[in-house]
């Protein structure tokens, strides 16, 4: 058995770059992206499991555009995405506490607003390059 998975573009040109690939993966299953909800549910889970807290007001707006993005379109990986978006948060909150006289144990577990919009600009930059 050999399981092959990709985003749906690119498989298509995998499956066909071989005339043998179509009759040999011949069973195809499709996941939906992730809804807006379900991406917040995704970044909860990578701040509860790495012990970060995020402060109240982050999580309407995360949530206002993560919503935004996938209307547009934007969060066709959006996993990879959130996840991307979580990594960044971390790294731009750490460069934020360490550049700060309040050193807290609560300050070094918590991603503020600022940390989660930054780390999306940064994300979504990055993207558009990769794109380009």
């Amino acid at each position: 058995m050999v399981i092959v998975a990709g985003y749906r573009e690119p498989m298509n040109v995998f499956i066909n770059s071989n005339p043998g690939f179509r009759s040999r993966f011949n069973h195809f299953i499709d996941f939906a992206d992730y809804n807006p909800d379900e991406l917040l549910a995704i970044f909860n889970a990578f701040s509860q499991d790495t012990e970060y807290f995020i402060e109240a007001a982050a999580q309407p707006a995360l949530l206002q555009e993560l919503t935004q993005l996938y209307r547009d379109g934007r969060t066709t990986d959006n996993g990879r995405f959130v996840r991307n978006v979580f990594q960044r948060c971390v790294e731009v909150q750490a460069q934020r506490v360490t550049h700060s006289n309040k050193k807290s144990p609560q300050e070094l577990n918590t991603l503020r607003l600022a940390d989660i919009q930054a780390a999306l600009q940064e994300v979504l930059a990055e993207k558009i390059s990769d794109a380009g």
